[in-house]
């Protein structure tokens, strides 16, 4: 949210797509099924690894390398417990 910037905060700055450009990765769009709570984050070179806790009704639904969005992201699943 733009109105919680602050300076020294870090943001993803990326060009536009132009008409005729190639999309990669994963599209997201549709309606928000539920909601998770970030438990844990820990850091894993350049990664990010995050630890999610989902109501158990979408447990069904969220499988290894699978993927879910998170904010508009499309992430990998690396494991389920």
């Amino acid at each position: 949210n733009l109105a919680q910037w602050t300076k020294g905060t870090f943001v993803n700055l990326e060009r536009s797509l132009r008409l005729g450009d190639e999309i990669g990765g994963h599209l997201v769009s549709g309606h928000i099924d539920g909601l998770a709570e970030i438990i844990d984050q820990k850091n894993e070179g350049d990664a990010i690894r995050s630890y999610l806790k989902v109501v158990r009704q979408f447990m069904p639904f969220i499988v290894n390398k699978g993927s879910i969005a998170l904010n508009g992201t499309s992430l990998t699943v690396n494991g389920v417990e």
